[in-house]
């Protein structure tokens, strides 16, 4: 059999080879790298059954319900496909129905938007880029206050709830498909920011227009999620946060926090490639793979560290230049308020 890549469009002659089917449970940094743009040939290997985008784990796991066409409004297929599934959980009946091969899981979706209640103990994800574009939502916020929870504002109630919400979600998953093996994605929101033409990262805050927001505290809460999947799973994980993937300003999808530099999902396939042959191979096979693999990971983990190095120097230079600019400000500032003090004490003295 042969196979070739045209416009996007896996082309087979024959029965074609089985691939790989995986569902994904989460965001851009995950889908992403099921996407040829990020990841030329991914199809040959990798077919994505089902996908739920930027959805809380506790809405996920909370009734269901649909809505008008007149409540969806007039947004476009894409983001009314987003709310309709958020708010339905379909995905629960279709994982069962699909039954993929894994099912990679990141939580962007409670790190970045939390949940809005819409009912008792009914919740929806707080998509602030596509639910609250709604007529539905323009309703809710109508009606009167609305009840929400934040993972940085309401920290300790919303991990109790998404920890019992996670809980209900894994158990699902292994009763209606045993066979799918689940893998968490360890998210990370990148601080650099890596502009057209230029070989130094600098600071992605400083340096663009996004909302601020505290990096070190979202990264924080993001790996308490990320580590009590893995713990209470015996998941496998896929963890690139080791090191700094600045966003690049011509990202297909712009700079943000989480659009990585492209050797990001070249660095999630290789990661996902691994899990899946140290699970399909035997031996010897498996080992020469593993032995393969190793060798690579060493030569870009070398390639990592010297980029490592570089942020890290730079990072060192300009606090160096912030700290010398404050010294000579503050010179500045001893100089003049000393030459007020001798000509008010030259006016007193004549």
């Amino acid at each position: 059999m042969s196979t070739a890549l045209v416009n996007d469009q896996a082309l087979s002659v024959g029965t074609p080879d089985p691939v790989v089917r995986v569902a994904v449970m989460g965001s851009c940094i995950t889908r992403d790298n099921f996407n040829s743009r990020f990841n030329p040939g991914y199809k040959q290997m990798y077919e994505t059954v089902l996908m739920q985008n930027q959805s809380s784990v506790i809405a996920l796991m909370s009734e269901g319900f649909e809505l008008s066409d007149a409540e969806l409004g007039e947004a476009n297929a894409y983001d009314r496909w987003n709310v309709v599934t958020d708010l339905s959980k379909s995905f629960l009946t279709d994982l069962a129905e699909l039954q993929p091969d894994y099912l990679l899981l990141d939580f962007f979706g409670d790190v970045h938007f939390g949940v809005l209640e819409v009912g008792d103990g009914q919740w929806v994800t707080n998509n602030r880029w596509k639910l609250w574009a709604t007529p539905y939502y323009q309703s809710l916020k109508a009606a009167g206050p609305l009840r929400t929870l934040s993972l940085q504002r309401d920290t300790d109630t919303y991990l109790e709830l998404w920890r019992e919400s996670f809980d209900r979600f894994v158990a699902h998953v292994r009763q209606v498909a045993p066979d799918t093996e689940i893998i968490v994605h360890r998210g990370r929101n990148t601080s650099t920011l890596l502009r057209a033409g230029e070989q130094t990262p600098v600071s992605l805050q400083q340096n663009s227009n996004l909302v601020k927001i505290d990096l070190p505290r979202y990264n924080r809460l993001w790996r308490q999620l990320d580590d009590y999947a893995v713990s209470s799973t015996g998941a496998a994980s896929i963890d690139l946060t080791g090191h700094e993937y600045p966003t690049p300003s011509d990202h297909p999808w712009g700079a943000y926090y989480v659009h990585y530099s492209m050797d990001y999902y070249e660095d999630f396939l290789t990661a996902l490639n691994r899990i899946h042959l140290d699970r399909a191979l035997r031996k010897p096979e498996l080992a020469m793979v593993q032995q393969i693999l190793s060798v690579a990971a060493a030569r870009r983990e070398e390639v990592h560290a010297a980029q490592d190095r570089t942020i890290k120097s730079q990072r060192a230079k300009l606090k160096r230049q912030k700290q010398r600019i404050a010294q000579l400000e503050g010179g500045r500032a001893y100089r003049a308020a000393r030459k007020v003090r001798k000509l008010l004490q030259h006016g007193r003295d004549r």
